[in-house]
């Protein structure tokens, strides 16, 4: 018998009228073939050539580059800063998602 990955509870059933497995303790649902699901490793990185940052893959095997995060540059090092800055953010919350993103393996 399968255990639910959330809770880790042995207490888990097949949903009425699905694929899908169910746990009773935390009514957590998932697909039985989220064994061969894995975690997709991301980091950060400033983009050489651009005014930017890259989300990358550090696996190998994998897409490399996830996305591009650009940001504007001008004479204010004021709002350079603020622009590079929020651009890192978002960069960092789409590389934490792509952390959490479950992705099939092929």
């Amino acid at each position: 018998m399968s255990e639910c990955p959330e809770c880790n509870s042995k207490d888990v059933r097949v949903a009425i009228h699905t694929d899908y497995k169910e746990c009773n303790k935390c009514f957590h649902f998932w697909e039985e073939s989220d064994k061969n699901q894995r975690e997709m490793k991301t980091k950060v990185v400033h983009s050489q050539s651009k005014n930017a940052w890259n989300v990358v893959n550090t696996e190998l095997g994998g897409k490399y580059k996830i996305a591009r995060i650009p940001y504007s540059q001008t004479d204010d090092d004021v709002l350079n800063t603020i622009w590079k800055y929020e651009a890192l953010e978002i960069a960092v919350h789409i590389s934490k998602s792509m952390e959490t993103f479950k992705t099939k393996e092929r």
